[in-house]
Order: structure tokens, then sequence, then C-alpha cells
């Protein structure tokens, strides 16, 4: 079992590799360029609901 995993990450890390370097990619510059023209996505009410959520998981693990 553990060779099966061995050999299916070697071949996805090839295939990951071999896609990475036949350019495919070349769109997510583009996105990444019109992600940040549209300003800064974390506002405070993200951090806001991020920091509850964190104090709520904080909260159960402190229960287990």
């Amino acid at each position: 079992m553990n060779k099966f995993i061995v050999v299916a990450l070697c071949c996805f890390f090839y295939l990951l590799r071999a896609w990475q370097r036949s350019g495919f990619r070349k769109g997510d510059r583009i996105d990444f360029k019109n992600f940040k023209d549209v300003g800064d996505p974390f506002i405070d009410e993200f951090f806001k609901i991020f920091h509850s959520l964190y104090r709520q998981q904080m909260v159960m693990l402190e229960k287990l």
C-alpha cells in the first residue's frame, strides 16, 4: 500500500511539473493583476469575522 502511495505522489508531481512548464498558467498573471486593481479585499469586516471564527474554534478545542 505504501509503495502505491509513493508511486501515485511521484506521478502527480511529475504531471504537475509538466503542466507548469507548458505555460498553461499564463492567464494567472492577468487574473492577479485584475485582482490587485480592484483594491484590498481584506476589509475590517473580514478580520472581525476571521477572529470570531478563530475564537470559536479555540473554545471548541479547549472543550476537547
